[in-house]
């Protein structure tokens, strides 16, 4: 047996592990409106990026609490959240990339719709 292709193997392995993550919202051909979440997780990063279209990357908070990570990552500290306004967007299909220390780890397309032309929408009321 090839101790180094055994090694080689083990890192591999273990690297896969821990270079785990999703971005569920938006997810793939959603509708989007208004001021939304952007969120996922990731298993071992310092930094996560969300790139929406051809902009700058935007640093998105990172270490919320996700149970439901601790199998996969082997600790639970690996959610991410971006609050962001949809509409500035602008109507139509649009791109979001989610980066982990600046390697790109998802990509979705998602549609937006708006209920204006502005941005922020004040005065309306609801029933």
């Amino acid at each position: 047996m090839n101790t180094n292709l055994t090694l080689a193997a083990l890192c591999l392995s273990s690297t896969a592990v821990f270079a785990a993550g999703n971005l569920e919202t938006p997810q793939v051909s959603s509708n989007q409106s208004g001021v939304g979440i952007v969120s996922g997780w990731y298993c071992d990063a310092s930094v996560i990026e969300i790139v929406f279209d051809d902009r700058l990357p935007i640093v998105a908070s990172y270490g919320t609490t996700r149970g439901d990570t601790e199998t996969t990552c082997g600790d639970s500290n690996n959610g991410f959240g971006l609050l962001w306004n949809y509409s500035l967007l602008g109507e139509g299909i649009h791109r979001v990339r989610a980066y982990a220390d600046g390697v790109e780890f998802a990509d979705n397309t998602f549609t937006v719709g708006a209920i204006g032309a502005a941005p922020y929408i004040t005065g309306l009321s609801g029933s």
